[in-house]
């Protein structure tokens, strides 16, 4: 499961690379997620594969790891209009949420 347009350009085929493969999947650590994660797609993204983050979240969820999911229907890689907009919403109440100043040592 990959993109060959880029994964290849970088990586070399699996085949060619398996350990570099395997050293650069986000798969085997899923379970380790200690902060917060916000995920977002574009269910119609032809750069990266959504089933890559359907099996992420997947892989979250056997390891009872809790993140913010969220798909865009119909958006390509680069969210557009009225979808950018939302995402940005997203992202800001995100941050605001997670990057409090006290949760991260400010004033001390």
């Amino acid at each position: 499961m990959y993109e060959t347009g880029y994964g290849e350009r970088y990586m070399d085929s699996p085949h060619e690379n398996p350990d570099g493969y395997e050293g650069s999947s986000c798969l085997p650590i899923a379970g380790r997620l200690q902060k917060p994660l916000l995920v977002v797609h574009g269910t119609d993204d032809r750069t990266v594969m959504w089933s890559h983050t359907l099996k992420f979240v997947d892989a979250c969820v056997e390891a009872g790891v809790q993140l913010d999911y969220f798909p865009y229907p119909q958006q390509l890689h680069g969210l557009l209009g009225v979808h950018r907009r939302h995402f940005m919403a997203k992202l800001e109440g995100f941050f605001r949420r997670h990057l409090r100043p006290e949760d991260r040592g400010a004033g001390k």
